[in-house]
């Protein structure tokens, strides 16, 4: 029988926002899935759009910040894809180039009633500043190449050759950091 009590004034408080500081019922139950999570904004000529959930059982920031890394995952992994340099991963583009500027459209907060923050969140970047960072990978890949060629001339005895590309390599090598 106080087994039966205790449930009917948990689900009192739980109504009455007793335990949670919103008072919202749907955020007791964790019900915050906003409605453009099942359809979410698609690429446009301006911006890139990712969205990802993040959770956590300590806090609403550390729910915030998983969906963050989340979507920084993302973006560079697409631009992993799209430029596909040899032996590159996305968590070296993500360490290598600032993803940071990642704008925060929409990141609904909620906690269940077993306490845990979930954050829905959907972020842009900026269509200009992922051709920076492409152009930026792609003469990194150009110069990679160049050095190797080089290298290659220099093992061959050809070292005119050698020493025109690597002039090449000094002229292109500020473009690509």
């Amino acid at each position: 029988m106080r087994t039966f009590a205790w449930r009917v004034a948990i689900g009192l408080m739980l109504q009455a926002g007793g335990v949670f500081p919103t008072g919202s019922i749907a955020e007791a139950r964790g019900d915050c899935e906003p409605s453009w999570w099942s359809n979410p904004h698609q690429h446009d000529e301006t911006h890139l759009y990712f969205w990802a959930k993040g959770e956590s059982a300590v806090s609403e920031q550390d729910a915030w910040d998983d969906a963050m890394r989340g979507i920084q995952k993302q973006l560079a992994e697409y631009i992993q894809t799209s430029v596909v340099p040899d032996g590159s991963s996305s968590a070296e583009i993500s360490g290598r180039f600032d993803l940071h500027e990642i704008e925060v459209r929409d990141a609904p907060a909620c906690r269940s009633a077993m306490g845990r923050w979930s954050v829905y969140m959907l972020g842009r970047y900026k269509v200009s500043e992922y051709r920076k960072i492409r152009e930026k990978i792609e003469a990194a890949e150009r110069l990679r190449k160049d050095w190797a060629s080089a290298q290659s001339a220099l093992n061959r005895g050809e070292s005119a050759q050698a020493e025109a590309l690597q002039e090449q390599i000094v002229a292109e090598y500020d473009q690509a950091l």
